[in-house]
């Protein structure tokens, strides 16, 4: 609201209104995986692995 309680408004096709990005721009931005070897992580005990998939979960 402006002074005066007055609203003010833009129009939806203004150049600077925001828009969501298409379905093909998203994919456009999105990246690939790395290998499967470097992903893993070896060793881990299952209260260890139990633990850091619990704290992915709730990230």
């Amino acid at each position: 609201m402006t002074e005066g309680g007055a609203v003010s408004t833009q129009r939806a096709d203004d150049q600077n209104s925001r828009r969501l990005p298409t379905r093909d721009e998203v994919l456009a931005r999105g990246k690939p995986f790395p290998p499967y070897e470097e992903m893993v992580i070896e060793g881990l005990t299952d209260e260890e692995e139990e633990a850091f998939l619990k704290a992915i979960a709730e990230a």
